[in-house]
């Protein structure tokens, strides 16, 4: 008997357990607030100096739209989104979109970015004549196009002055009857 193993205790077997599941956990995998502590020191480190317009760009990565972000493990943070959630201590819902004050994508300065809905940024690149259909004629395009059709009114008006002036007198002989 002397020779013969004990089973382990159901303690022995949970430790055993959890040692195995850490040994086939792959290393890019972090768990819980080890994944949160190792993103919020990316998003530190990837502040950018603050340019004279007030921005702060994101020095890392950039999608193909233009915004800053980064991976931990299998999870993709929009880094405006991710700095704002940290300073300002929210957890924001799906439907809430973190807005650029300055419309640069790259931006993660807390100063210029804030909370609205989907709307309310379509509303907010309205106004500041980011729209597809408004790049296509652009804004100075139409400015310049309304300030040429002043010109020509303007001389339109100034014509029948000119021709008075300048015509010479026809008698009223030769006019046809």
């Amino acid at each position: 008997m002397a020779n013969q193993q004990q089973r382990p205790s159901r303690e022995q077997r949970k430790l055993q357990s959890r040692r195995a599941k850490q040994r086939h956990r792959k290393p890019w995998e972090p768990n819980g607030d080890k994944a949160r502590e190792i993103a919020i020191a990316y998003f530190l480190r990837m502040h950018g100096p603050r340019l004279a317009n007030g921005c702060e760009e994101w020095q890392g990565p950039v999608s193909k739209d233009g915004y800053g972000f980064f991976n931990i493990g299998t999870r993709k943070y929009s880094a405006h989104r991710f700095g704002y959630q940290y300073h300002h201590r929210v957890k924001l819902r799906t439907e809430q979109h973190v807005c650029h004050a300055c419309d640069n994508r790259k931006c993660i300065s807390l100063e210029h970015l804030w909370i609205g809905s989907h709307q309310d940024n379509m509303r907010d690149m309205i106004a500041k004549g980011r729209a597809a259909w408004q790049k296509k004629r652009g804004v100075s395009a139409i400015l310049a196009e309304v300030q040429e059709l002043d010109e020509r009114v303007s001389a339109l008006a100034s014509m029948p002055r000119l021709v008075k002036k300048t015509a010479p007198a026809v008698p009223a002989e030769s006019l046809p009857a």
